[in-house]
């Protein structure tokens, strides 16, 4: 099976080396060596093996896969299984698969490099987890950005299709690092781990979404000082400091990465205004949207 995506369009001759395979012919290539993937079981029970380790494994869950993984996958009964095939190339072309295996190529890179290798360091690495349980309600987050992957790549109803698909998957990323990698931390105890994590979960999920402090604290039933208090422990910054700095990162990878109009980029990260876009991103990065993309590029 081809794991790239063509573009449909009469004498435009491009390929994106991104692809959503659902259902059972999701896994007949789940073991290709020249991609990554992002494994997610919606629905049933499957066994995984792994190596010599074999384990059952329910809903809902994902795992992700580099070019040398190596899995084995028995139904236990039907199943919804959707699987994003990528080449890091998707990301940035310099993410070459022989590139990254180098051991110099993390120590040598600049930081803007850095900030898309960030999104897909955890692939990279064995000892790193790879597999993860998915809250109730991070489920239709997880179908929604590959729904969305998927649409943008079948459907290419514009000319941006291929630069909307890649801000799709930089968007499937970036929730899977910051909601199962990067809030992975220390120096908390256990309950106000806990917090920190389903906060940022919870952000992660509504990133694109009105959120007050007083919403956030009557949705996770904490007190809001409480809240504060554990943001300035783990992140030296308040929660909705926290929470635009979030959004303002996903927006400079969707804009160094993509060509798509900075007001589509505005609102997919909770901005619908297109000026008041530009002055948080500008609080927060000295600069404008338009200014950050010409220096990025």
């Amino acid at each position: 099976m081809e794991l790239f995506t063509e573009c449909k369009w009469p004498d435009w001759d491009r390929i994106v080396n991104i692809v959503v395979i659902n259902g059972n012919k999701a896994l007949e290539d789940i073991n290709d060596e020249n991609t990554y993937k992002i494994f997610f079981l919606e629905d049933g029970e499957i066994d995984i093996t792994e190596g010599n380790i074999k384990k059952k494994i329910s809903v809902p869950y994902f795992k992700i896969l580099s070019d040398k993984d190596r899995i084995s996958v028995t139904h236990r009964k039907p199943v919804k299984i959707s699987v994003v095939y990528f080449k890091p190339t998707a990301i940035r072309d310099e993410f070459e698969l022989k590139r990254l295996e180098s051991k110099e190529f993390e120590d040598t890179m600049g930081q803007s490099i850095y900030q898309d290798y960030s999104l897909i360091r955890a692939f990279c690495f064995g000892d790193r987890k790879k597999e993860y349980e998915l809250p109730i309600g991070g489920v239709k987050r997880f179908k929604e950005i590959i729904a969305h992957i998927g649409k943008e790549l079948d459907e290419q109803r514009d000319g941006f299709w291929p630069c909307r698909s890649r801000s799709h998957l930089f968007e499937l990323l970036y929730y899977i690092n910051y909601s199962f990698i990067y809030t992975e931390n220390e120096g908390l105890d256990t309950k106000e781990r806990d917090y920190f994590n389903e906060t940022v979960e919870y952000l992660t999920e509504h990133i694109s979404e009105h959120i007050t402090l007083e919403k956030l604290t009557k949705e996770l039933a904490i007190n809001r000082n409480k809240l504060n208090e554990i943001f300035m422990e783990k992140a030296s910054t308040t929660c909705m400091n926290y929470f635009t700095k979030m959004r303002i990162d996903l927006a400079k990878l969707m804009l160094k990465g993509t060509e798509l109009m900075i007001g589509e980029i505005g609102d997919r990260v909770g901005y619908p205004d297109p000026n008041y876009f530009a002055k948080v991103f500008k609080q927060n990065t000295g600069v404008n949207p338009t200014e950050y993309r010409k220096s990025a590029s």
